[in-house]
């Protein structure tokens, strides 16, 4: 006798509603409305000197608008250029004077170009955008992009990376993306500090950085401004800000270690993304100013031999090429002495007092000339 298949064993399970997936949904888009009631303009807290935070900073911060005259550069512009200084400077003149400094820790030309080229896409646009540069960001580097290149990256920026052949692009895409979701959404913004908490993996830094991240898509933070947001550096408010430590060439050895060796110097990867972001300032509009930070004899005398010449050739080039300024420290009316570095390479407060003004001429100049042609 056929045994007949049972009814249980011959249906085929029905699709139900997803209600897991919807009930996500929701419980995404309610906490998306709480974090733009709480921070309605959406600026994320106010960066501790991590890098890694500063460099997730940058475009919330640019969202909040670039300001007139924008700095971009190393560590070394980030602590040399007073951005309040600059700022007064500007105003006796009656000339456009918000003043923002997106330097970045660390930063090579990169990493400075994606910063450049937001600065210059932002509406409205920056009327002077100064890059205050040294050797540092055209040191050799690997042909692929850096770590700190996933923070800044935009869909926009890996197409126009692909059109040149660049390596290694294609491993940021995913990156990119979340980064252009985070523009739009508060909590893919706060992607960061989730990561961080769940991972367990994190150091005391760490913990800070989640804090802070966490603070700053939940609720504003009365923090100190930062330099993106016009005001000081935080090591200008330092009680030791004129400090000057002496150190061992050893040390100066160590840091330098094999930089600006390479035969071709310094036509090399970092010099492609220079140009390629004063290309763009240019293309849209934005006018350019190169400038040259000082370093210390102490470190001049240890590089290599011919240096900084090859520096300030190459600059002078790029000058010419791209028709831009360039202005090398021995052009600006202000000299240096030791008293006035932190240490071999970053200027102290009142070094950093000198070089912003002898850079506040160059400033209303390049302002001035802007409101002629106009």
């Amino acid at each position: 006798m056929a045994v007949k298949p049972s009814s249980t064993s011959s249906s085929k399970p029905r699709a139900g509603a997803p209600w897991g997936l919807l009930t996500a949904a929701v419980l995404v888009l309610v906490l998306e409305l709480v974090l733009r009631l709480l921070n309605p303009t959406g600026a994320v807290a106010r960066y501790s000197a991590g890098h890694e935070f500063a460099y997730r900073a940058v475009p919330f911060e640019i969202q909040q608008g670039v300001g007139d005259v924008v700095i971009v550069g190393s560590s070394r512009a980030r602590r040399g250029v007073l951005a309040p200084l600059l700022r007064e400077a500007l105003e006796k003149r009656g000339l456009p004077s918000s003043v923002k400094n997106f330097s970045l820790n660390a930063a090579q030309a990169e990493e400075l170009e994606l910063v450049v080229r937001q600065l210059v896409e932002a509406q409205p646009r920056p009327k002077l955008l100064v890059w205050a540069i040294t050797a540092r960001e055209l040191e050799e580097r690997e042909r692929r992009p850096s770590s700190y290149v996933r923070y800044l990256a935009r869909p926009t920026h890996w197409v126009s990376a692909r059109r040149e052949g660049r390596a290694g692009v294609d491993g940021y895409l995913p990156e990119a993306i979340r980064n252009e979701a985070a523009r739009w959404s508060y909590v893919a913004r706060s992607r960061f500090a989730v990561r961080h908490l769940l991972s367990g993996r994190g150091t005391e830094d760490d913990e800070d950085q989640v804090v802070e991240s966490l603070a700053g898509a939940f609720v504003p933070t009365s923090a100190a401004p930062t330099p993106m947001q016009g005001a000081m550096p935080s090591s200008a408010l330092s009680s030791k800000r004129n400090a000057s430590r002496k150190v061992s060439s050893a040390r100066i050895k160590k840091y330098l270690g094999d930089a600006y060796t390479q035969r071709n110097w310094p036509h090399n990867y970092q010099a492609e993304h220079l140009e390629s972001a004063v290309r763009e300032a240019r293309r849209l509009g934005v006018p350019v100013l190169l400038v040259e930070i000082p370093v210390s004899d102490q470190l001049e005398k240890q590089m290599p031999r011919g240096t900084q010449k090859k520096f300030r050739r190459y600059l002078a080039e790029v000058g010419r090429r791209h028709q831009v300024p360039f202005v090398p420290v021995q052009d600006l009316a202000a000299s240096f002495e030791p008293r006035d570095f932190l240490e071999y390479s970053h200027l102290n407060y009142r070094g950093s007092v000198k070089y912003t003004e002898a850079l506040a001429p160059l400033v209303i100049q390049g302002l001035e000339a802007q409101a002629k042609r106009r």
